[in-house]
């Protein structure tokens, strides 16, 4: 259960949110690991989702937010494209959701240009994630998911036992790989992440190295 303050920390940022209201019902379901995923033009939106419900669940309820989102002035193919989403997702909760885990769409549309992009959708999901856990007063984890991704079977009870076991922690970083061979794309598209992977574990290195914290 949240303490009293983190409670009323809760409830403090969230009056100070313009114009918050809840976006989805959880019908009396009260998760305690809510996973945040944004949703922009991604047709592999539903393959994250049936990957994150191959986990082995943790001991505790596990909500899934999408944010299917798109900013004014799109082409019609994005609006299209999300408008067909959103509509696979429901009918596939409809179909899947249980007891343990459960999925809810958001839908942003017509999002103005100044404010839209990933990090609006990320944090309109993480609002409503805080919502739930300051109403049910349930000290809950967040997990941020990105729509292409595919996750392993144990990436929703090791975050939660981690977590569960390092109180003290405030946020974690999850290891990661982009796909370096395949069917899916180009051999310049591999090349390319190839690249980026080896930057990104290159800069990593270095600040080691230099024993920056």
């Amino acid at each position: 259960m949240l303490k009293q303050q983190s409670h009323l920390i809760l409830q403090q940022y969230l009056s100070k949110q313009q114009n918050f209201a809840p976006k989805v019902d959880l019908a009396g379901f009260v998760p305690e690991t809510i996973v945040v995923v944004p949703s922009f033009n991604e047709e592999s939106t539903l393959q994250a989702i049936k990957s994150l419900w191959q986990c082995t669940l943790p001991q505790c309820h596990v909500a899934v937010f999408v944010v299917v989102n798109f900013p004014e002035r799109s082409s019609a193919s994005i609006e299209e494209t999300s408008l067909k989403m959103l509509k696979e997702l429901t009918h596939w909760a409809k179909n899947h959701n249980n007891s343990h885990i459960q999925l809810h769409n958001i839908y942003l549309s017509q999002v103005p240009l100044k404010k839209a992009g990933v990090g609006l959708a990320r944090k309109t999901g993480m609002d409503e994630a805080i919502y739930w856990f300051a109403k049910n007063r349930v000290n809950g984890l967040i997990l941020s998911l990105d729509a292409d991704c595919l996750v392993e079977k144990n990436y929703l009870s090791e975050a939660f036992r981690f977590f569960d076991t390092h109180g003290e922690a405030k946020g974690a970083s999850i290891y990661f790989e982009h796909p370096v061979t395949g069917n899916s794309y180009s051999t310049d598209t591999y090349v390319a992440i190839a690249q980026y992977e080896l930057h990104l574990r290159y800069y990593v290195q270095a600040l080691r190295f230099i024993g920056y914290p």
